[in-house]
């Protein structure tokens, strides 16, 4: 299989065929947008609550394709991956009291094709 390229896009991130990173916070009836991986910088996502940036960072099996940064990053190390928010709370810390925050992914799988 040809490995993935590096393709720096709008935030200095990557997109790879296998695998679609989405920002579900879209309004509603709006196609979700693809958010890059390995980004250079945070990329901004806001909901009803919260407003801040995220940075998802991917290996990939051939770390050659990862900027200078994210292979010093991932060198050494058995990471896989890292999620990374910042932001802040739209509302008080009174309001959040006894609510629970989520913060998660879906993993699935898709059949190559032949």
């Amino acid at each position: 299989a040809e490995e993935p390229k590096l393709i720096r896009d709008k935030y200095g991130g990557q997109h790879f065929e296998h695998i679609s990173l989405q920002d579900v916070f879209c309004t509603p009836g709006e196609r979700r947008q693809e958010m890059e991986v390995n980004s250079l910088e945070g990329i901004p996502f806001e909901s009803k609550i919260f407003k801040g940036q995220a940075i998802f960072k991917l290996r990939p099996q051939d770390k050659s394709v990862l900027s200078e940064e994210y292979q010093k990053y991932f060198g050494g190390y058995q990471r896989l991956f890292s999620l990374q928010i910042q932001g802040k709370f739209k509302i008080s810390t009174e309001e959040l009291k006894g609510k629970m925050i989520w913060i998660g992914c879906e993993l699935g799988y898709e059949e190559p094709k032949l």
